[in-house]
C-alpha cells in the first residue's frame, strides 16, 4: 500500500482478441472482438490485492457509409 500523501501506481494489462465468430448486423458482416482491461496495484498480482477487470465485447464492421454523416455531425458538435 503506499504510504500517507502518496499516489497509488497500478499496472495496466489490456489484451483484445479477435474471437473468428462473424454475423451480419443491420446488413454489415462484423466480426467479434472481446477487449480485456485488467488494473491492480503495482508491485502486486491481482490474486494478492484484488483489481479491476473490465471486459468489452464488441462486433466490429469495415466502415459504413451513413457513420460518415455521424462523424461529421460529432465534429460540428464539437463532441
Amino acid at each position: 500500500p503506499p504510504k500517507e500523501g502518496e499516489t497509488p501506481q497500478f499496472e495496466i494489462d489490456v489484451r483484445v482478441s479477435r474471437t473468428g465468430e462473424k454475423r451480419r448486423i443491420a446488413g454489415h458482416e462484423a466480426a467479434q472482438v472481446i477487449t480485456r482491461v485488467l488494473m491492480y496495484p503495482k508491485g502486486s498480482s491481482v490474486q494478492q490485492s484484488g483489481g479491476l477487470t473490465l471486459v468489452n465485447d464488441q462486433w466490429l464492421a469495415p466502415d459504413v457509409p451513413f457513420l460518415d454523416e455521424v462523424r461529421g455531425l460529432r465534429k460540428l458538435g464539437g463532441s
